[in-house]
């Protein structure tokens, strides 16, 4: 199991990653049960490889804004479908499109709740049917100052689908 740092991770879509030496080749086994329609399994066989899951070196954040994005599993039920990240001077944010039945509420609830757990501290938040917003600050091990905003908007068109983003921005 390969710890694929911060950002929305779909907690019921288990991954594993298999590795050649450290840049030969790597492969992406994930399994995800779909009630009542079998499991889909997905493979991802990636050689060779450019930069490596498997070489602790070349893994993991490349500043401190990214590093302070958070891994946020999605809750039972809810499936990450699509994301992305960007980073720069000082700050990073990370987004996803999940599957859920949960309201934007719902799902914001249960992510403020993972934030809270790892030390973040909420600063404001409002919630409506279609949209909830959440700001948090925290510090960091060298005793800076960081803030975050969490966003979770309902899709009016497609009723199963949200969009989520989480953007941390160093308050110094």
């Amino acid at each position: 199991q390969q710890p694929y740092g911060g950002g929305f991770v779909s907690a019921s879509w288990p991954t594993a990653t298999f590795c050649l030496n450290q840049d030969e080749a790597q492969i992406y086994l994930s399994a995800f049960e779909i009630p009542g329609k079998g499991t889909d399994v997905r493979l991802n066989i990636q050689s060779p490889v450019q930069y490596s899951a498997c070489d602790p070196e070349t893994y993991g954040p490349t500043d401190d804004a990214s590093a302070m994005i958070p891994q946020l599993a999605s809750p039972g039920g809810s499936v990450v479908q699509s994301g992305g990240s960007s980073s720069g001077d000082g700050m990073a944010d990370t987004s996803a499109v999940l599957q859920t039945e949960l309201s934007p509420g719902e799902l914001a609830s249960q992510y403020a709740d993972q934030l809270a757990e790892i030390g973040w501290t909420q600063v404001g938040q409002e919630a409506a049917p279609e949209l909830a917003w959440s700001s948090w600050s925290t510090t960091d091990e060298e005793g800076r100052a960081w803030s975050g905003l969490l966003l979770v908007a309902a899709n009016p068109v497609v009723p199963d689908r949200v969009f989520a983003w989480f953007r941390v921005e160093r308050a110094d």
